[in-house]
């Protein structure tokens, strides 16, 4: 049996603590163990420029899995981009995400705090138009200020002024009010080190940091969880420096091509529904200087935050689709509601028909009883004149005939996002988009064509065309060439 490399089980299959080896393996004699660890992973080493208190400069560990990791988050957000660059263009679109970003980065804070508010204040706030606030609802007021300020700002080099600028906003006009309080010391009995920077240091630890970001080498998402962890590092104000930590980071991710797609992505997280999870990490960092501890977890998170803000587009791209489906029928059924019903017709004694108006449909006029004078009355039938000439026999024989027998019945709505609902559970590989499209265009026997997907989801043609290409590779459809152009018709699904 072949003998487990421990150093590369634990570093590159995942990205363990010593605690947690020590867990795992359920003893604590593991000297040797993690030295084979450590060792494992100096291979993979690269210092960055940025020292802790105790002049011990940052690391991080780029093993195999977690490049790849980090190379995935860097393609997601160049699809991302791709994607928002189109969605941007409809100012419809646009305000509807700021108003449901907001509400997602906003109640972050608001969860932090304990703050309750009713769901109207995300969309006044995003109008600017809440008339009264209470004191707890000052820092929601601020943080969306703040937010905007990104949004406007997304060129502003990163420098001392963009930071004191950004404080102001929470700190009003004490906007130099750098942190004056001390803070404490790790409770390790052996070797106790600084949480934070000492008062002293934190002008020369915010130079430090913006000298790296000018500088580094290092991957762009690397860089990006070393801003934010340095930041909060530092923690150069009395209050809402975590607050400022996440703000300055996006500022980050702006100065590198994502701009106002920077502010939308919900890094808010880490502040309230993430918090315990990344303070421990963070402070595993400041125990090890190694910051792979937390690009490992940032990976995993912003994974989520970039699909969740995926699922954000994706909704308010197919609303309109709905709301038309909805308003066809709407019509449909008012135009019923009011249709003219076929006028009434009588027949009269030579057989001809004749419609009644509805003026004609009016209460007879009272007639008094009267008995009749002559008590045997003599009643003349008048004889039906039938025309039995060829163009009547035409008349009568002729019907309406369509060349198909059946008309096509399609699917409901709802049955719809039922079979939609039932492939995102039953194939993970598919898109949303994916699924929804094919719920409501597979029938066997038709063809359906990138235009469509295009035009029904309102994406890019080349997103399209891959999405077809991968519902064709899936076996969902048939891809078969008509003229110049591909066509996809449905298979019948055997155990899907």
């Amino acid at each position: 049996m072949r003998r487990v490399n421990r150093g590369e089980y634990f570093s590159n299959d995942k990205y363990a603590t010593k605690n947690q080896v020590t867990r795992e393996l359920g003893t604590a004699l593991i000297s040797d163990i993690w030295n084979e660890i450590l060792t494992y992973r100096a291979q993979f080493k690269k210092l960055l420029t940025l020292r802790t208190v105790e002049k011990n400069r940052l690391s991080v560990v780029l093993t195999p899995k977690i490049s790849d990791k980090i190379a995935q988050i860097e393609r997601s957000l160049t699809r991302l981009m791709r994607d928002f660059a189109l969605f941007s263009q409809d100012h419809n679109q646009l305000t509807q995400l700021r108003v449901t970003q907001a509400e997602a980065i906003v109640s972050q804070i608001a969860d932090k705090y304990q703050i309750q508010v009713e769901p109207r204040f995300y969309a006044q706030l995003v109008s600017g138009h809440v008339s009264a606030i209470s004191a707890q609802e000052i820092i929601l007021v601020n943080y969306h200020r703040a937010l905007t300020h990104l949004l406007k700002n997304t060129n502003i080099p990163l420098d001392v002024n963009y930071v004191e600028a950004l404080s102001a906003l929470f700190n009003g006009n004490e906007q130099h009010l750098y942190r004056k309080t001390e803070t404490g010391v790790s409770k390790a009995t052996i070797n106790p080190i600084q949480l934070f920077v000492p008062v002293n240091q934190i002008h020369d630890s915010l130079d430090d940091l913006l000298a790296f970001i000018q500088s580094s080498s290092a991957p762009m998402f690397v860089k990006f969880v070393a801003v934010y962890y340095y930041f909060d590092y530092i923690k150069p104000f009395e209050y809402y420096s975590e607050e400022l930590a996440v703000l300055f980071a996006k500022g980050f991710l702006q100065t590198h091509d994502l701009q106002e797609l920077a502010v939308f992505l919900n890094l808010e997280t880490v502040l309230a529904k993430n918090y315990a999870q990344i303070q421990e990490v963070m402070y595993e960092v400041k125990m090890t200087n190694d910051l792979t501890y937390l690009v490992d977890y940032m990976t995993d998170l912003c994974a989520l935050i970039i699909e969740e803000l995926n699922e954000s587009i994706f909704q308010i791209k197919r609303r309109p689709i709905i709301e038309e489906q909805y308003s066809l029928k709407e019509e449909k059924a008012v135009e019923d509601l009011f249709k003219e019903e076929a006028p009434l017709e009588i027949t009269v004694a030579n057989g001809e028909s004749a419609p009644i108006k509805p003026e004609e449909l009016k209460e007879p006029d009272f007639v008094p009883f009267k008995v009749a004078e002559d008590v045997n009355p003599t009643y003349k039938v008048e004889e039906q004149v039938k025309d039995f000439s060829p163009d009547a026999r035409q008349k009568i024989e002729t019907k309406l005939e369509i060349a198909i027998e059946s008309l096509p019945v399609g699917l409901t709505e709802h049955d719809a996002q039922k079979i939609e609902r039932h492939l995102m559970e039953m194939d993970p590989s598919l898109s949303r988009a994916e699924a929804y499209f094919y719920a409501r265009h597979c029938t066997m026997g038709k063809y359906y064509t990138i235009s469509q997907f295009k035009n029904e989801i309102g994406c890019a043609y080349e997103t399209a065309r891959t999405s077809m290409e991968h519902l064709a590779a899936s076996g969902y459809y048939r891809k078969e060439k008509f003229k110049n152009k591909f066509i996809y018709t449905p298979i019948r699904l055997k155990n899907k």
